[in-house]
């Protein structure tokens, strides 16, 4: 794990950084076909006993997910996705206004029916993608 001043340095210099690792980089239609059919954590610390709640999402895979949220122009004609695994990032206040509030509000929607469920998942997938700047092509 990067130390904080690292991870907001790479931030104020990018305007996003993964706080585990480099986003790691996936095929575009990899990514899209991406789903799981459950997770089980090791530690549940908010004793909310989650797993009675479904964890499938309604919307798969996460390509047809993020289509629904408003993320096609984020993916279209780019062969590689980048993804920040872990859930620990930073970003500046201008990537994420950059992204659009419908987009922010469809993806609030989508997370709110329970804690550890697939969309979560998607979300984790989506994030560098929607504030990581894209690679200019060469």
């Amino acid at each position: 794990r990067l130390p904080p001043e690292e991870l907001v340095r790479m931030a104020l210099e990018q305007g996003f950084g993964c706080a585990y690792q480099a986003p790691e980089w996936h095929s575009a239609p990899t990514l899209r076909q991406f789903t799981m059919s459950g997770y089980l954590k090791s530690h549940d610390q908010s004793g909310s006993n989650q797993s009675r709640a479904r964890f499938r999402a309604a919307i798969r895979p996460w390509g047809a997910w993020a289509d629904l949220m408003g993320m096609s122009l984020w993916i279209k004609e780019r062969p590689f996705l980048p993804v920040c695994y872990g859930g620990g990032f930073a970003a500046t206040a201008s990537a994420v206004r950059a992204v659009a509030r419908p987009v922010w509000a469809r993806m609030e929607q989508s997370l709110r029916r329970a804690d550890n469920i697939e969309e979560g998942h998607y979300m984790e997938r989506s994030w560098a993608l929607l504030l990581y700047p894209r690679l200019a092509p060469h």
